[in-house]
């Protein structure tokens, strides 16, 4: 085989392996990190007793922030008056704390379950759980749940006592607003209660104790989402919501007339300002909670010891008791533990969740001092046994077992608080309590980053063991002091097999043999390299210095580049800089093209110090299309003088070039009609949207034909054009707009030095959008395509068009490199093995505690570090495909 067909082989296998390896360990934080807190081999307690209440409602107003619902409206009161009495004549309130990621999914889990999802989780879709769960649900007589076909499955499916309602998922329709699908919830109880007046058997299982009405409103989130949080759209839903609260609780309690029900009005998540949510914003993660009914206690007076209200919710005059989302669980289905093995209920009576994690919120009982001291005992053994099964777990699977110490002689603690009980000592059994569930909840965590070191250092020597791999690699490819370098790596075995057996003993998962495999392979491979690497450190000494100071400088840079993911104005420091260096070290008679390169440099440096989160803004969307069709027309008009040239082999061509260019400006057109048809609540127009449907599927054919001329880059760029004008609600388009221009290098073939593929490919990214955080895409982007909610569709549209800039970037960046004769593959293998330095940073600044932001954005921060190695890997491979046109183009256009 030839030696250059082998080298691409080479190359080939070189990216896969990196492809796998990044896919691999990107997961890698989740078993570091963030190990599932499931713990499994527990049983339910049983119950028995009389709880003071035979039923429970709870009522999730979904995408509800806790400001908007208590503060009050400047010209009619409050927006929820009936909620508003029930907190100063009935019941008590608060706020719920929710947690990253403030997604519907894992806060109904919180809600419902008492326990909060690893991050990802999230990953595994919003309507079926990734693994099996207890919840609360399960263990009531019957629960009846009426909403969204994308929650209520997440909890009753192949669950025989729960009964759903569901609208259809075309009800779901952003642009018809969500006041409709509140009212459809409420209409469908009233519907329920009137068949149970002609229904004997649904009477009777109506009035069975331990039973659940599951009431999602998914209005709020709706108009939040189309119209913003501060909207009148949002404002009405939760005066509509507070209305029919207020007639469901009228039919239940003419219907019962028993006192016995309890409800519960919560939120799952907020909304922010610019209408998404998911990060860990204070708007997205604080919620209202209502409480009221049987066994809840009653409005208490302002005595100064309550959680602090801001004065525009005028409620200062009342306790507010604030409580974790996972609290609301134990509060709905907890439990005390009586003399004589006597289990009883705070609200109706059911078991608790077998992995809940939080924490009875005694303040919201209406019982005795010993009852709420005896029910927080309960929660707390609960807590505890799930951290004595963890423990007895990891103990039979550990080799060097490690006790978690503050626990290791827990019988003590325990008869401690059983004596204080005994003896009447309530508050000091409520401090013991409280002390025990919070170093119960530290053991979990303990064990469930048992391998956190282990892991740590193995996935580091990974990421090490990869950047030496590759830089050899290039190394083996210009230097070439050993062409004998294939060698059988008996080492990768023997070692693998050293770990995996230890693996094996402790039980490990799966996947911790593939985190081994590759430092394994990495380190045993550079391990009998050792001769050849000591020769390429010998060779050329002042060459070496030479190379030494070049790698501290790109490490350097690297770093930067990690400060840019926290301020993200470092990016225009980096652009400023570069604005001058082709006016500096260019050709002089590529002046022009310096300007041009130094004022678009100087343009892109204006987008990173743009809050990421500046909302949707038409004007400017409407005129970077504008910009991009002044743009399009530029590029092509040397083109244009072949329309006069009667070639027919080129008509083709003139007309495809032509339809392209013209895709721009129907493309505003289209945008600017939607828009309007939306605000004025007429729908997405079936014209649009089919327009907007054919413009995305006739890109992949308008791309992969070759152009008739020779600029393909151009060609792209207009064939991109209009599919991201339609996905751009504010000046996002500006950054498409912005690439490479150096197509004609000097005679020197040389254009005086430009920034790699990393910086630029970070550049376009951070131009889309924030990088901490997805929800910062927001969802009406998608608008234009579907406003039924459709999420992995509205989610491909907006990853694709995170991903246009980057493909953009890469083609540029892969034609620079070929136009100056630069190894673009080893271009590219450096700029991922440098990148990796910036991925081991990332992995090291991941954070466990603090704020729930801090923890969200540290871990989007590493994860959106592989994948923007693993994009640019793949763009690579994708690009050839784009060039392989190009050079035919440019073979057929010498030969006309």
């Amino acid at each position: 085989m030839p030696r250059g067909r082998s080298r691409d082989a080479d190359v080939t296998r070189l990216i896969l392996l990196g492809i796998i390896f990044h896919l691999v360990y990107a997961l890698s934080i989740f078993d570091i990190y963030f190990r599932s807190p499931l713990v499994h081999g527990m049983t339910p307690q049983q119950q028995k007793g009389e709880p003071p209440a035979k039923r429970l409602v709870l009522i999730v107003g979904d995408g509800l922030r806790a400001d908007k619902f208590y503060e009050k409206d400047s010209a009619e009161g409050t927006r929820a008056p009936f909620l508003r009495s029930i907190i100063e004549e009935k019941g008590s309130f608060g706020v719920s704390h929710t947690r990253v990621p403030t997604e519907s999914r894992p806060g109904h889990v919180a809600l419902i379950a008492g326990f909060y999802e690893d991050p990802s989780a999230v990953t595994k879709g919003w309507k079926r759980n990734p693994v099996e769960f207890d919840s609360f649900f399960n263990e009531s007589r019957y629960t009846w749940a009426f909403g969204s076909p994308d929650i209520l499955p997440m909890f009753a499916d192949n669950v025989e006592h729960i009964f759903m309602e569901m609208y259809d998922p075309e009800a779901e329709d952003f642009a018809a607003g969500g006041s409709h699908l509140d009212t459809w919830v409420f209409d469908r109880v009233r519907e329920m209660f009137k068949r149970a007046e002609g229904n004997q058997t649904i009477a009777e299982m109506m009035h069975e104790e331990r039973i659940v009405f599951f009431l999602h409103l998914l209005g709020i989130d709706t108009n939040g989402h189309a119209y913003r949080p501060y909207s009148e759209e949002y404002y009405d839903n939760i005066r509509l919501v507070d209305k029919g609260v207020q007639d469901i609780v009228a039919i239940f309690e003419d219907y019962y007339r028993d006192n016995r029900t309890s409800f519960i009005f919560t939120a799952d998540h907020g909304m922010s300002n610019k209408g998404s949510h998911g990060d860990g914003e204070k708007a997205n993660t604080e919620t209202p909670i209502v409480a009221w009914g049987a066994g809840v206690n009653g409005p208490r007076m302002n005595r100064g010891d309550h959680s602090f209200t801001p004065p525009e919710w005028d409620v200062s005059g009342w306790m507010s008791m604030d409580v974790n989302q996972a609290d609301i669980a134990p509060l709905m289905v907890g439990f005390c533990q009586c003399q004589a093995q006597i289990v009883q209920s705070t609200l109706i009576g059911v078991p608790p969740p077998l992995n809940n994690v939080g924490v009875l919120p005694i303040g919201y009982l209406n019982t005795s001092e010993e009852y709420k001291i005896q029910s927080l005992w309960t929660n707390a053994k609960q807590i505890l046994e799930q951290f004595k099964v963890k423990s007895e777990s990891k103990k039979r699977t550990s080799l060097w077992f490690q006790p978690f110490k503050p626990l290791e002689f827990s019988q003590s603690i325990e008869y401690e608080i059983i004596k204080q009980i005994a003896d009447r000592e309530y508050k000091e059994a409520e401090v013991s309590c409280r002390r025990l569930i919070a170093s119960s909840l530290d053991g979990l965590y303990y064990f469930q980053t048992y391998d956190w070191l282990l892991l740590l250092s193995v996935v580091s020597a990974g990421y090490i063991g990869w950047i030496a791999f590759v830089l050899l690699f290039l190394a083996d490819r210009f230097v070439y002091l050993d062409q004998s370098k294939k060698t059988l790596n008996v080492t990768t075995v023997l070692s693998f097999l050293i770990f995996a057996i230890y693996l094996a003993l402790q039980q490990s998962p799966y996947m911790y043999y593939l985190y081994v495999w590759f430092p394994c392979y990495f380190w045993s491979h550079l391990f009998n390299s050792h001769n050849r690497i000591r020769e390429y450190l010998n060779f050329g000494s002042n060459l070496m210095r030479n190379l030494k100071s070049f790698l501290l400088a790109i490490v350097a840079l690297v770093e930067t580049l990690v400060v840019s993911f926290f301020y993200r104005e470092i990016l225009s420091l980096v652009f400023l800089s570069l604005a001058p260096w082709p006016l500096l070290h260019g050709h002089p008679n590529l002046r022009k093209v310096g300007l041009f390169w130094a004022a678009t440099c100087t343009v892109t440096a204006l987008f990173p110090l743009i809050p990421a989160d500046n909302g949707a803004n038409l004007s400017l969307s409407l005129l970077g299309g504008l910009v991009m069709t002044f743009l399009a027309f530029m590029s092509q008009t040397r083109y244009f003088y072949s329309l006069f040239n009667h070639k027919p082999r080129l008509e083709r061509e003139r007309i495809r070039s032509i339809l392209k260019i013209l895709l721009i400006p129907l493309s505003i057109v289209v945008v600017f009609s939607t828009e309007m048809s939306l605000q004025r609540k007429e729908g997405l127009p079936i014209l649009n949207q089919q327009l907007n449907k054919h413009s995305v599927a006739a890109f992949p054919m308008m791309a992969t034909l070759p152009p008739f001329h020779l600029d393909t880059l151009s060609s792209l760029f207009v064939t991109l054009a209009p599919t991201y004008v339609l996905l751009s609600i504010s000046g996002s388009s500006q950054t498409a707009q912005w690439q490479g221009h150096f197509e004609h290098p000097n005679s020197d073939g040389h254009i005086g030095g430009c920034p790699n593929q990393s910086s630029l490919c970070l550049a376009a990214f951070f131009g889309t959008g924030n990088i901490a955080s997805i929800s910062s895409f927001e969802i009406s982007s998608a608008f234009r395509f579907t406003t039924v909610f459709e999420p992995f569709l509205m989610t491909s549209l907006l990853v694709w068009k995170v991903i246009i800039p980057f493909a953009l970037v890469a083609l540029v960046f892969r034609v620079m490199s070929r136009r100056l004769r630069i190894f673009e593959t080893g271009s590219l293998l450096l700029v991922v093995a440098f990148s990796d330095i910036m991925s081991l940073t990332f992995l090291f600044l991941i954070k466990t505690d603090g704020s729930w932001k801090d923890i969200g954005t540290s871990i989007s921060h590493f994860a959106v570090s592989n994948a923007y190695i693993l994009i640019q890997l793949l763009l690579f491979w994708a690009t050839d495909i784009a060039l392989i046109q190009m050079q035919v183009v440019e073979r057929q256009e010498k030969f006309l």
